[in-house]
């Protein structure tokens, strides 16, 4: 039997772990749980909050803290409790609370605070997110909201208002265009459009680097799996990165390992791979 101990794997979530169900393949859980029976450490990194994860976690385990809300969040789901954190500074929260209270009324906006969502300006699009995530968020005003460590805005759009107008008037309030990030969601209606605002160097990368700080494991004994832009952090820092099927071009390039589709057990193949290459080194 093979020896992970001292690997850390981790995965992206959506267009990896999961595709078009909610739920994790039952051989890619297979084949997690034999990773972890054999000493390996397996988690996620994700642009989701802490309790957008939950439900995913009835079909995985995890054996170690998680990466959560761009990385900007380690949450350890075991003992319920954020193991570290990084927020957005004091002038870009007083920024963003401009723009929400000059608001357009097709904009919502929902703050990720550690283990908590606070709604700043409630919209459907934000109660679409919340229902389709679970989420059962705090509501106030965003300057109410100052109070708290904001990880993450993210803002949700309709009624003809788009990111790319919010973008243009967040910049000219003087919030950097480095911290701005286009994301998108494909819920069960379709493809929803959102902007996140995140801390400065903020990314899945630099939440990895304090993850595997926290358990004491060297980036090189780090695996990362993802399928797409916001990977790229993550992808970059680990010690060996795989990369699904079918990922963008641009990203494939990245790969030391390119692995099957996420319907085929794209996370499960990866761990074949770790576990060929472990016996290759002991030949």
């Amino acid at each position: 039997m093979p020896d992970f101990s001292g690997i850390l794997l981790i995965s992206d979530i959506d267009g990896t772990l999961i595709g078009g169900a909610p739920t994790v393949s039952e051989y890619n859980a297979q084949k997690i749980n034999y990773f972890i029976e054999n000493g390996g450490l397996f988690t996620i990194a994700t642009g989701r909050c802490v309790d957008a994860c939950r439900d995913l976690l009835k079909s995985v385990n995890l054996s170690a803290p998680a990466a959560v809300v761009n990385g900007t969040v380690i949450y350890d789901y075991k003992n319920e409790k954020v193991v570290a954190s990084r927020g957005v500074d004091d002038k870009t929260k007083k920024l963003v609370c401009k723009a929400v209270n000059n608001r357009h009324p097709g904009l919502g906006a929902e703050v990720h605070s550690r283990d908590k969502v606070i709604d700043v300006a409630v919209t459907h699009e934000v109660d679409i997110h919340n229902l389709y995530e679970d989420l059962h968020p705090l509501v106030m005003s965003a300057d109410e909201s100052l109070e708290y460590e904001w990880n993450k805005v993210l803002f949700t759009f309709e009624d003809g208002y788009t990111r790319e107008e919010l973008r243009d008037e967040l910049i000219r309030l003087g919030v950097s265009e480095n911290q701005i990030m286009f994301t998108n969601a494909h819920l069960d209606d379709g493809i929803h459009s959102y902007l996140e605002v995140n801390p400065v160097g903020a990314d899945k990368g630099t939440g990895i680097l304090m993850l595997a700080d926290s358990l004491g494991i060297d980036i090189k004994n780090v695996y990362g799996i993802g399928d797409y832009y916001n990977d790229v952090p993550m992808l970059k820092i680990v010690g060996t990165a795989a990369v699904v099927a079918g990922a963008p071009k641009e990203i494939l390039e990245l790969a030391d390992f390119v692995s099957s589709t996420v319907e085929e057990g794209t996370v499960g193949h990866f761990i074949d791979y770790i576990e060929e290459r472990m016996q290759n080194d002991e030949n």
